[in-house]
C-alpha cells in the first residue's frame, strides 16, 4: 500500500462523518520544522509549466509538511480558468497573468456546442493528468478541476454583453444552450471518474476538501449582474443538475452583489457548506451577520484561523458541516482535535 492509501483510509471515517453532518471538519498542513518549506504548487501551474516541474514541486510540498485533521495531500490538475471554454472549441486571448475567453457562439438558436475528446487541449490535460499521477500517485491525490460552468461558462462562449441581452430577448435559446453545457458536463464527469481513479480513491478539491466520491465546488459569478428571478430561471436548475452528479458539495459565492442570491443557493439540498468571497476592496468587513445568516439556512462554511477561533465557531455555529482551516497549531494539537470530534 502506498503513502496516499494508507491516509486515506486513515481520513475516511472523518470525512464520511463529517458529509454525514456528524462533525466539524478541521484540517491543517503544518511545516515540518527540519524541512525547508516548499509551497504548494499554484492553481493553473500548468498554464507556463511542464507536468515534471509541477511535480517536482509537489513532491517536495508534501515531504516539507505534515497534513493533520482531515487533510489530505492532493492537487487538481489546472492549466488556465478558461480551460472548460477551450473544450468547446473557445480560443482565449492573454491577459497579463490571466486568460480571456474570446467569444465564439454568433447564434443561441442554431449553436451545436461540442466536445472533443481527441482535440488537443483535452489531450494535453489527459497527459499532464497520467504525468503527475505517475509521478506523485504513491504521495498524493490528483484530481480533477471544476468541469462545469452553467451561465459562467455560456459567459465566456457568448460574450457577457451579448448573454444578458439574450436572457431578456432569448431565453428559450440560452436554455438551448444551457442544456448542451450540461449534457457536455456530465460527458466530461464520466471521463474524469476513470482517468482519476475516482472509484477507489475519491476526489479532493481546489481548498483540500476530501469525499470517497465526487467533489467539487459549483459557483455561479455571473449571478452577480442578474435579479434574483432571472438566478432561478437561468442559474438554479442547471447548478441543481451540477450538483446531483456530485457526493459533495461546496458552493463559492463571490462578491457582495451575489448575496441576494443566498436563500435561492441555500434551498438546493445537495449544498452542504457555503465559501464566501467577499471580493477586492471588501475584505476587511465585518461579515458577521452574512455569515450568521449562512449558519441559519442550515449550511456550513469554509472557515480558517486558530483553534480559539474554530472553537468559537463551533459554538455560534448551529450547521454541522463547518470546514476549519487551522493556523498556529501544531499537528499534534489539530489531531486531537479531530480524534475528540469522532469520539
Amino acid at each position: 500500500m502506498s503513502r496516499l492509501h494508507d491516509r486515506l483510509a486513515e481520513v475516511r471515517p472523518y470525512w464520511e462523518a463529517y458529509w454525514r453532518g456528524e462533525a466539524p471538519m478541521v484540517v491543517a498542513t503544518v511545516p515540518k520544522p527540519d524541512r525547508q518549506r516548499v509551497p504548494q504548487p499554484p492553481w493553473g501551474a500548468l498554464r507556463h509549466q511542464s507536468a515534471d516541474e509541477v511535480a517536482d514541486q509537489l513532491l517536495a510540498w508534501a515531504a516539507s509538511h505534515d497534513f493533520a485533521g482531515g487533510a489530505v495531500p492532493s492537487y487538481v490538475v489546472s492549466h488556465n480558468t478558461g480551460f472548460v471554454a477551450q473544450l468547446m472549441g473557445a480560443e482565449l486571448e492573454e491577459c497579463g497573468d490571466s486568460a480571456r475567453v474570446i467569444p465564439c457562439i454568433d447564434d443561441l438558436d442554431t449553436a451545436e456546442i461540442h466536445f472533443d475528446p481527441e482535440g488537443p487541449v483535452w489531450r494535453r490535460f489527459v497527459e499532464n493528468a497520467r504525468r503527475l499521477q505517475e509521478r506523485c500517485g504513491d504521495e498524493i491525490l490528483i484530481s480533477a478541476p471544476c468541469l462545469g460552468g452553467n451561465l459562467d461558462l455560456l459567459d465566456g462562449l457568448r460574450g457577457t454583453s451579448t448573454l444578458l441581452m439574450d436572457l431578456i430577448d432569448n431565453p428559450a435559446g440560452v436554455h438551448r444552450c444551457l442544456r448542451q453545457l450540461d449534457d457536455i458536463y456530465g460527458e466530461l464527469m464520466a471521463r474524469a471518474d476513470e482517468l482519476f481513479r475516482v472509484a477507489e480513491l475519491g476526489t479532493a478539491n481546489r481548498h483540500g476538501m476530501y469525499c470517497r466520491g465526487r467533489t467539487a465546488i459549483p459557483q455561479c459569478d455571473f449571478s452577480c449582474m442578474i435579479s434574483p428571478a432571472m438566478f432561478r430561471e437561468f442559474a438554479i436548475p442547471y447548478l441543481h443538475s451540477e450538483m446531483k452528479r456530485l457526493d459533495g458539495v461546496e458552493y463559492h459565492l463571490d462578491g457582495p452583489e451575489a448575496i441576494c442570491h443566498l436563500e435561492a443557493v441555500c434551498e438546493l439540498p445537495e449544498v452542504r457548506l457555503i465559501q464566501w468571497v467577499p471580493g477586492a476592496g471588501n475584505e476587511r468587513r465585518d461579515w458577521t451577520a452574512l455569515f450568521d445568516r449562512i449558519d441559519a439556512l442550515g449550511k456550513g462554511q469554509l472557515r480558517g484561523g486558530s483553534r480559539a477561533g474554530f472553537e468559537a465557531a463551533c459554538q455560534r455555529y448551529s450547521s454541522p458541516w463547518l470546514y476549519w482551516m487551522m493556523s498556529g497549531a501544531s499537528a499534534a494539537e489539530v489531531n486531537e482535535l479531530a480524534r475528540q470530534w469522532l469520539g
